[in-house]
Order: C-alpha cells, then sequence, then structure tokens
C-alpha cells in the first residue's frame, strides 16, 4: 500500500480478519483465537483464506477513500490505525464497491465523530472499536444511522498542542487539507506538496508568532495551541517574522494586500477576520485570547459541516 500505509501494525490487521471471521472481542485474546483456529481447523483455514483474498483489497480501498473524503493523504496524518482498519470492513461487506450517497454521509459521521471524540481511546477504545466493526457490517448489508456522541466539548480543539500527536490534533490538519488553503499574497492555492506529511513542521504557521507572544509573556504551551496553527500563509514564511497579525495581514514585503484576495485566503484557512476576531487588536494578550475563542468556534463549526451533524456540545 502506498503513502505510507503500508506500515500500519500487523495487529490491526490481524484483528480485522478476526472481525471477518466473527470475532466479537478486540485485543491479544480475539487474535489468539483466529491464529488457533487456523493451526487446528482446516475447514476455518480455507474459509479464512477465501475471505482474506477480499479483505486485503479492502484495505486499499479504505485508504484511498480516506485520502479522497478526509484528507488523509498519507499515513503521518492518520488519526488512528484503527480508523483504515473499520472502515476496511465497510469496504469487505460491501464487496469492495462504493458507498451509496446514504451510506457516504453515514461515513463521514463516523470519520468526523470518531477523530473529535477520540473515541479509538483510553477507556473508549474496545467497546467503540467493537460497535463500529458491528456498525459497518450493517451500513454495508442495508440501512443503518450512526448517532454521533453529540456532547465533546470544544475544549479538545481550544486547548490541544498541535505538535503532540492525537486525534483531534491529526484530524485537525485533515481538515484543513479539505479547505485548499491559499496564499495570502495573491489567493492562489498552496500547491499539496508543500504540506504533504504531518510530522513536517515547517509547514506550519504560528498566526500569532512565537515571538510575539514570548515578548508579552506567553509560553511554548500558549503558543502551540492548536487554534493558532495553520499551514503556511505566505510563500516566504520568513516575511511575517514576529509581526503582529494586524501588520502582517496588512501588507506582505511593503505591498498591500487586496482585501477581497486577502479575506478569501483567511476563510481558505479557517480564519476569523472580523473586527472582534482579536487579529486587529493592539493588545496582544486580550486579542490573543479572543482570537483562540472565535477561531475555535469557527473549527468546531467546520468539523460539524464535514460531518453534516452535530459533534460539539453548548459550552
Amino acid at each position: 500500500m502506498e503513502a505510507g500505509f503500508g506500515a500500519i501494525s500487523s495487529e490491526t490487521i490481524l484483528q480485522t480478519a478476526a472481525f471477518v471471521m466473527e470475532e466479537r472481542d478486540i485485543g491479544e485474546r480475539s487474535i489468539n483465537r483466529v491464529a488457533t483456529n487456523l493451526e487446528k481447523d482446516e475447514d476455518y483455514r480455507k474459509e479464512f483464506f477465501r475471505y482474506w483474498k477480499r479483505l486485503r483489497h479492502s484495505f486499499g480501498y479504505a485508504a484511498d477513500y480516506l485520502a479522497m473524503q478526509f484528507g488523509v493523504v498519507d499515513r503521518t496524518f492518520l488519526p488512528s490505525d484503527y480508523l483504515v482498519s473499520v472502515l476496511a470492513l465497510y469496504f469487505f461487506h460491501k464487496g469492495n464497491t462504493r458507498p451509496t450517497k446514504k451510506a457516504a454521509g453515514e461515513l463521514r459521521k463516523w470519520f468526523w465523530a470518531t477523530v473529535v471524540g477520540a473515541r479509538y481511546t483510553g477507556r473508549g477504545f474496545r467497546p467503540n472499536v467493537t460497535a463500529d466493526a458491528e456498525f459497518m457490517r450493517r451500513l454495508a448489508s442495508g440501512r443503518v444511522r450512526f448517532i454521533p456522541p453529540r456532547d465533546v466539548p470544544t475544549r479538545v480543539i481550544r486547548f490541544a498542542d498541535y505538535s503532540r500527536r492525537g486525534m483531534v490534533t491529526d484530524g485537525y490538519f485533515c481538515l484543513l487539507r479539505l479547505q485548499r488553503p491559499a496564499y495570502l499574497e495573491d489567493g492562489e492555492p498552496i500547491p499539496r506538496d508543500a504540506y504533504s506529511t504531518r510530522a513536517n513542521r515547517s509547514d506550519k504557521h504560528h498566526i500569532f508568532p512565537r515571538g510575539l507572544l514570548r515578548r508579552h509573556g506567553h509560553s511554548a504551551s500558549d503558543y502551540n495551541l492548536l487554534p493558532n496553527i495553520c499551514f503556511l500563509v505566505a510563500r516566504e514564511n520568513q516575511s511575517i517574522g514576529s509581526k503582529h497579525p494586524m501588520k502582517y495581514l496588512d501588507t506582505i514585503d511593503g505591498i498591500p494586500h487586496n482585501l477581497r484576495t486577502r479575506n478569501r485566503a483567511l476563510r481558505s484557512h479557517l480564519i476569523p477576520y472580523g473586527a472582534e476576531s482579536g487579529l486587529w487588536d493592539s493588545n496582544v494578550k486580550r486579542g490573543y485570547k479572543d482570537f483562540l475563542d472565535w477561531r475555535t468556534a469557527l473549527i468546531a463549526k467546520e468539523f460539524e459541516r464535514q460531518a453534516g451533524a452535530r459533534l460539539f456540545r453548548p459550552e
């Protein structure tokens, strides 16, 4: 599999195969039962390899679907290996055919609710993965709805550190890719190979620059907050330096921005730019707080728009 998806753990792949063989548990015990049956039961072994011929292709269909529909262009953007695993089950049960329009809508809700709710982590990992495996089987065979929990607090966005891997932070960069972010100078789309891997920090831009925030008493835990990060906004990010946003959003290298072009570019980065957004406040501490609040709300709204469902609880 291309784009790094071939590095998905063998344990994850074996767990998917276990679900296909109608295991209802997850983890070592489930995988060991499959292994034992493969060794001792010839009929089971024949059935397994008959299914495997289809399942191995289902992983490829799942990876392609994640890239095209959700911006997961390579494994560095993948919030959890189990997103591939569970989605592969849908394609397996569907005979590796394209989802219907109805099913595609349910898959959107499943993906974004799982990402923003970090459903495949912590105590929710086992029950959510097993429930979703059954959901994919039922979705492939007929009509079934995915019901998002709708109780995610927006603070999971507001206080996330972009430099730390997690389902929310990885999902956020997938969300940004889907916006086709543009350069501030001319509104032209940024080539996708300019931000081709999640791990590359040089393609990330602090909207309120680090140097500016440091001068006003902020630490790394403040300026690395997720709502302060987007993909690079200028072809030469050095031209921004540690300038206040109100300055570098007005001109770059002394050249005034066309306001319509600038605002269109800001929208493509999910950056609020109204008078109340905090970008234009000369008081850095007050402006930064206002900006984080407004951008958090804007990001949450876009997550919900992509999902086609409410995901966050009012706060």
